[in-house]
């Protein structure tokens, strides 16, 4: 689909808006727009007398907002005024994801926090909070509040800096209307895509698990006798199989964190793993480094290349098991271990099974210091999984790594199909509030590609 520009522009005097539509009127947000930031949270006044919910930062997410579980804070009589949110409102974040915006369209009595912005047109009748909505998307997505065009990044968007922020605007709240209600329905079918490829991508993802669970639990072979594992969760077994612990198949090492008050054990040449960095299936690198001293005297050890490492605690047990294998020589943080495949298992079958048996070892998960999720040792590494010949944990690696890399090649697409809807979707709404094309009549001033 192509569109057509409108008949006339006029220089807009904003370097990144360039040329507006004729009729527009450039001017700054704080010119058509209330810019409020809510009420300071403050503990120590928090008393009871006066309680209702309001909304946090991460409560406001681009185009939908939070109201499951609100917390409460007094706000008096002139709070309630001043704070208070009604249907229209367009409430947008001032740190974190500076800029992210949604619209409240919720009834009933709720406020909000400081780290928010509420918008309100000083004129209803000729601004549309929608299409602000839009050029907030628009002015995110280039960059404008946080990212390299400007002089220096800004941490927060007070509202000052808000108010002055210069945008183009169509001549009436009808023409606002009219962009925003194309941008919705358009944007909606990308959004439709979008969530179809993140759909296709979960069931491969399932598809990789289920094969992987299969192969270590059953072999490749289906034609080959069978055996009672002796264990529930398992079932039947090849025959030629044997049942041993987990324990005798691997040794494990324990992970160390050097002193954070110790500016020479940090920042060195050694990665050093915790469980942000074990999102990728082979780890190469890490965000946290340390020094030789730190090995050498400050309780960390340096783990040799091929090891498998997993996450033993914290809060993303919840979820999933991480695993991943590190390609080169790093230390691991205390959350982490790593381990080690003996004489009796392949290096590379280790990994697999412990991929494979991810779902059973998350069951054994337990409730550690300060509400944390553990894995205890004695537990997990207890279990009795079923080992194949050597040869045959050899064929099973293969196997599983090939079809991975299968799997991987569609995963890789499908996310390719989504980064260029998301490219998509933003040129789109940029060309549309910036008045590059012209989306007010449809059908006449746009024709099909």
């Amino acid at each position: 689909m192509t569109f057509k520009p409108y008949p006339k522009y006029k220089a807009s005097g904003v370097e990144w808006l360039g040329d507006v539509p004729e009729g527009w009127k450039v001017a700054a947000v704080g010119y058509r727009y209330e810019v409020a930031l809510g009420k300071m949270l403050d503990q120590k006044n928090i008393v009871g007398n006066r309680l209702a919910p309001y909304l946090r930062n991460t409560d406001v997410q681009w185009g939908r907002i939070n109201t499951a579980a609100l917390p409460e804070m007094d706000f008096n009589k002139v709070d309630r005024v001043r704070y208070s949110l009604r249907p229209g409102d367009l409430l947008v974040c001032e740190g974190g994801d500076v800029g992210r915006s949604a619209i409240w369209n919720t009834d009933g009595e709720y406020y909000y926090q400081k780290a928010l912005h509420r918008l309100r047109p000083l004129s209803p009748t000729a601004d549309s909070p929608a299409f602000m909505y839009y050029l907030l998307v628009c002015a995110t997505a280039q960059e404008r509040f946080t990212g390299p065009i400007g002089k220096s990044t800004i941490v927060h968007l007070p509202a000052e800096a808000l108010r002055a922020c210069r945008f183009g605007f169509p001549p009436s709240r009808h023409e606002q209307a009219g962009i925003t209600a194309f941008l919705d329905r358009e944007t909606a079918k990308i959004d439709t895509l979008i969530a179809k490829q993140e759909a296709m991508i979960g069931l491969l993802k399932e598809k990789r698990q289920a094969v992987i669970s299969h192969a270590v639990t059953k072999g490749l072979d289906p034609s080959v006798p069978t055996k009672p594992s002796g264990l529930a969760w398992l079932g039947d077994v090849p025959e030629h199989w044997i049942t041993i612990p987990m324990k005798h198949i691997m040794t494990m090492t324990s992970g160390g964190t050097p002193a954070k008050d110790r500016p020479d054990y940090w920042n060195g040449k050694h990665p050093w793993a915790s469980a942000k960095d074990l999102k990728v299936d082979v780890l190469d690198d890490t965000q946290d480094h340390i020094s030789d001293l730190a090995v050498s005297e400050g309780g960390a050890t340096l783990i040799a290349p091929n090891a498998v490492l997993i996450v033993v605690r914290g809060m993303i047990l919840l979820h999933t098991l991480p695993v991943t294998v590190n390609a080169v020589p790093m230390a691991i943080n205390q959350d982490l271990k790593a381990l080690r495949a003996n004489s009796n298992c392949d290096p590379e079958y280790l990994t697999v099974l412990i991929r494979g048996l991810s779902k059973e070892i998350l069951g054994r998960t337990d409730q550690a210091a300060h509400g944390t999720k553990a894995l205890r040792e004695d537990d997990w590494t207890g279990m009795q999984v079923s080992l194949p010949p050597m040869t045959e944990q050899i064929a099973i690696a293969r196997y599983i790594s090939s079809t991975n890399q299968k799997i991987d090649i569609l995963i890789a697409k499908a996310k390719q199909a989504i980064a260029l809807q998301k490219e998509h979707r933003t040129a789109l709404i940029s060309a549309a509030v910036t008045g590059k094309i012209d989306v007010r009549i449809d059908g006449r001033e746009r024709t099909a590609a």
